[in-house]
Order: C-alpha cells, then sequence, then structure tokens
C-alpha cells in the first residue's frame, strides 16, 4: 500500500494514504446504496419512489459536500489527510482562509445526517413517501 507508515502513541499502526479525502468521501457515500435497496427491496413501488426521492436528496447533498473539499485540497496542495493538517498548522485554520467553503460544509453536513430543516425525507406527515411506508408501528 502507498503511503506513510506511523506509529501513534498507543502503538496502533497508522498509514497516510495519499488519496485520503477520495477514500474518506467514497466510504462515507456508500449510504446512498442502502436507501435505493431498502425501498426497492420492499417491492412497493411507493417504497421505491420514497428511496429514489431521499437518495436524490442525499446525492445533492454530497455534492456540495465534495466541493467543498476543493478548497482545502488546493491550498494543502494534496489530497492527503495528513498533508493537509500539516499545512494547516503553518499557515493557519483553513475556516480562516475559505469562510464560504467552510460555511457550505457545515450546511451540508447538517443536510446529511438529516437534521432540521433537511429532514425531509424522515418528515412525519408524509409516511406514505417514506422508505418503509408498509410497516406497522
Amino acid at each position: 500500500m502507498d503511503g506513510h507508515r506511523s506509529l501513534d502513541a498507543s502503538g496502533a499502526d497508522h498509514r497516510d494514504v495519499n488519496i485520503g479525502l477520495l477514500y474518506i468521501t467514497a466510504i462515507a457515500s456508500i449510504s446512498v446504496y442502502g436507501i435505493v435497496l431498502a425501498g426497492w427491496s420492499s417491492n412497493n413501488k411507493y417504497a421505491m419512489l420514497g428511496g429514489i426521492r431521499s437518495t436524490a436528496q442525499m446525492i445533492s447533498y454530497e455534492l456540495a459536500l465534495g466541493m467543498s473539499f476543493i478548497g482545502p485540497m488546493l491550498l494543502a496542495n494534496s489530497m492527503s489527510v495528513g498533508d493537509i493538517v500539516k499545512s494547516q498548522q503553518e499557515i493557519g485554520w483553513y475556516v480562516i482562509w475559505q469562510p464560504l467553503g467552510a460555511l457550505i460544509f457545515w450546511i451540508a453536513t447538517l443536510a446529511e445526517v438529516n437534521r432540521a430543516p433537511f429532514d425531509m425525507p424522515e418528515a412525519e406527515q408524509e409516511l406514505t413517501a417514506a422508505i418503509t411506508p408498509n410497516i406497522p408501528a
């Protein structure tokens, strides 16, 4: 595996992968598949439509979240999380250098975890549009 190998204070082995930010983004995006499959597996067209609606909403938030990563990558001139941290230690927090990117990141993360006002897929008044409308309470 490509990357710098290091041990932390507890003796755990860590690798600084050169494309660490891309890897974090890819792993965080896997949840989209679960929502589509949950709607599809219920064998109900309304649940499938609800799953597709929730997935489209999540993808739109993840696009904004991914775009907010571009500022720190350009400032650090690297996709490595370790290099980004080292660069922030040298020139200061990127929140000061990129306030718009930080605001977009904050709003997108609120939307990604379905906090208000972005909790539309789980709204109680639209139970028939959710992923699992035919599961009894």
